[in-house]
């Protein structure tokens, strides 16, 4: 190595003589004495060239108070490790080796660093010491380079504080599970092997991970009978997007649930489950449907609250004539006019008899409009729509024989016995 690389005492000294006539991030290697002597500096140290730091050095350094940049560094001894997690000040440092596989001491020197959560994406492996450091730290926790945990370890991050993100994990012992049961902040796991065949524990987890990662639910190819009766018995929304075939029993377990309930997974529906399914108190996502028959779409009728089909794409008239008796809305998203060509006759006749009809099956799609003005053309009358795209609900008023379509949001029911949404009528004055 170049002496010309090397911070010396001398260098360090003077730059603590003037800052300006020395750039200390020019250095790759420093000296023990000039360690010392910048250590007593109070301030910023940006020592980010340095690739390589001695034990001694490492020690003075962790004496420095003030920010302490070290991003050149590839690995340190274990001893030096222990000498910079004492640093009080702000540290910086890259991926070092020492952060890959953590034991304890390099637990603590990564909770130091200003950059922790990147770093802690790094981690492939943590002993049993390192999950018990981890675990003391307020805040969140994002270990998503973790693949296995051992049972010491999992009990020991359950009593963390905070989000715990461990979306790398492939599977867990029984033992592991239960003690990630007992975490109490947001937990966030990834679709693992735990998963594949439900059963009671792993079902238990599943509903103490965070609800907004329902891609976990994927995994989910089979649903014992028990592990059905724990998550119908949960509070909240239940998004089982993954199993595609259920066995009538197990989905009339689910159906019990009180609260929004998505089963997009499923791709057919007998009578029996169909039956279970209109039995159920709660907004039901079965968009994995293509096809329903008509006894099926007769019991999915008596549903209370939305039901979404938008996987939908054949609709019969004896199907639309059996939704039409359903009395909270229905999304078919699939239909676009170019689908959709001619509206079923007996649609029509329905929305004639009652304009709330096709109000009710709440068309997301981006041509809900143009299918609302083909309807409304053949019944040569006024048609009322929902569409709830982004979430906001917006009503769509469909004039026969008129080039426009008019939208408002407000007291809207009087146009629907009938009456003419007249030209220039303001949207704020409805």
């Amino acid at each position: 190595m170049s002496h010309d690389n090397v911070l010396t005492k001398e260098i360090a000294t003077q730059f603590l003589d003037d800052e300006d006539s020395v750039d200390l991030a020019d250095f790759v290697a420093i000296d023990d004495e000039a360690a010392e002597v910048l250590a007593a500096r109070e301030g910023d140290l940006s020592l980010h060239g340095l690739t390589s730091l001695s034990d001694a050095a490492a020690e003075s350094l962790g004496k420095h108070r003030g920010q302490l940049s070290l991003q050149g560094l590839k690995s340190l001894s274990d001893a030096a490790v222990v000498s910079l997690g004492k640093h009080e000040g702000t540290l910086t440092l890259d991926r070092i080796e020492n952060f890959v596989h953590l034991d304890a001491p390099a637990a603590r020197l990564l909770l130091r660093t200003d950059d922790i959560s990147d770093l802690l994406n790094d981690v492939a492996t943590i002993d049993d010491t390192a999950a018990e450091v981890l675990a003391a730290r307020e805040g969140d926790l994002s270990l998503h380079g973790l693949t296995s945990l051992s049972n010491a370890a999992a009990e020991s991050l359950s009593k963390h504080k905070g989000q715990l993100s461990l979306r790398g994990l492939k599977n867990l012992s029984d033992a592991a599970v239960e003690s990630l049961i007992k975490h109490e902040g947001t937990l966030a796991l990834g679709q693992f092997e735990n998963f594949v065949h439900l059963d009671v524990l792993a079902a238990r987890l599943l509903l103490a991970i965070d609800p907004e990662a329902d891609d976990v639910t994927d995994a989910i190819v089979t649903i014992d009978d028990e592990a059905a009766d724990v998550l119908a018995e949960s509070e909240g929304d239940l998004f089982l997007w993954g199993p595609t075939n259920m066995s009538d029993v197990t989905i009339e377990i689910l159906s019990r649930h009180k609260g929004p309930l998505g089963l997009n997974g499923l791709t057919s529906l007998s009578i029996a489950a169909a039956d279970s399914l209109g039995k159920h108190k709660g907004d039901l996502w079965l968009n994995g449907l293509t096809d329903l028959n008509v006894d099926a779409a007769i019991a999915l009728a008596k549903h209370e609250g939305t039901i979404y089909l938008n996987g939908l794409t054949t609709l019969t008239d004896a199907v639309v004539e059996a939704l039409a008796k359903h009395e909270g809305e229905i999304g078919l998203k699939s239909f676009r006019p170019e689908d959709f060509p001619n509206v079923p006759t007996v649609a029509v006749e329905s929305v004639r008899q009652q304009t709330e009809t096709l109000r009710k099956m709440a068309f997301v799609e981006e041509h809900a409009t143009e299918l609302a003005w083909e309807v409304a053309r053949q019944m040569d009358s006024y048609l009322l729509i929902s569409n709830a795209a982004d979430g906001i609900s917006e009503i769509y008023c469909a004039q026969a024989n008129a080039g426009e379509f008019c939208e408002f949001e407000d007291d809207w029911s009087s146009h629907m016995d009938g009456e003419p949404y007249e030209d220039g009528e303001d949207d704020e004055d409805e």
